[in-house]
């Protein structure tokens, strides 16, 4: 049964709600005191997945409950929704990769900006933002699932622009991976919101992530009760609140092979409390 996880104090609970990401996603241990302060104004609500625990079985049913899950909230957002993607690396400039992008040529031309930036030595970076259809959503669910180069947007503002893919490229890129705290502290404001999909591909839990606007806050929970209530009309959602990391993991950090999480999907820490 999915649960709710609500993050209110992103410094004191970053390991669980970036646990299954690239440790520098979201860099609290690195931040300076008036980036955290500043982030005091940005919540996480994750609608978290329970796994498969070991039984391959179960695989295809939860990977189809939770891409339904993301469809429903991804097409029946308030406002419109943008994949942002991009090479991550820059790359080695040739006539076919420069003419092919990363954006296929079927695609409605008003639905997406791509540009390609140059560098020197003749490398370049293709980053593309896309608006999310219903006639294209199910040939870009796949990049959904991909955090190190992409993630989606819901804005009020229309991100079909070279400055938004620059702003991207240039400020909100670690290495060949998407810097989420930047990016949160710079789009997570009004209504406009971040959305990443976590997880550890299925054995323990798969998570689908709002960042947004504390005053957001419960806008979004209504919002992820009501899908998920459209699923499972016969169970009750619970929602927690995360006050803090686990104290029984103190100086565990994630690493690609091992995570420090051993699954929160229905564990019921001490370290939640239920709305």
């Amino acid at each position: 049964m999915p649960e709710i996880n609500v993050y209110k104090d992103l410094v004191d609970t970053s390991r669980y709600y970036n646990s299954w990401t690239i440790y520098g996603s979201f860099d609290i241990e690195n931040s300076r005191p008036e980036i955290l302060e500043k982030l005091k104004g940005i919540n996480v609500i994750e609608t978290c997945f329970q796994g498969t625990y070991g039984d391959n079985n179960l695989l295809e049913t939860l990977f189809d409950r939770f891409t339904k899950y993301i469809r429903e909230y991804v097409l029946s957002n308030e406002l419109p929704v943008y994949l942002f993607k991009y090479d991550g690396w820059q790359l080695q400039k040739n006539r076919i990769r420069s003419y092919k992008g990363i954006v296929p040529k079927s695609l409605n031309p008003n639905d997406y900006f791509q540009y390609e930036f140059d560098y020197p030595n003749n490398y370049s970076i293709i980053a593309a933002a896309i608006r999310v259809t219903p006639e294209n959503i199910d040939e870009y669910l796949g990049y959904f699932y991909d955090g190190d180069f992409g993630f989606l947007i819901s804005s009020e503002k229309n991100i079909l622009s070279k400055e938004f893919l620059s702003d991207i490229v240039e400020n909100h890129d670690i290495r060949g991976h998407i810097n989420f705290l930047s990016l949160c502290l710079k789009y997570c404001k009004n209504k406009d919101k971040i959305f990443r999909v976590t997880g550890d591909g299925g054995d323990l839990e798969v998570n689908w992530q709002v960042f947004c606007a504390s005053q957001e806050q419960e806008n979004v929970v209504n919002r992820q009760k009501q899908i998920l209530s459209q699923e499972y009309p016969d169970r009750k959602i619970d929602v927690l609140e995360v006050i803090k990391d686990d104290p029984r993991y103190p100086n565990c950090e994630y690493t690609p092979s091992n995570s420090f999480k051993a699954g929160k999907c229905g564990a019921k820490l001490d370290q939640h409390h239920k709305y």
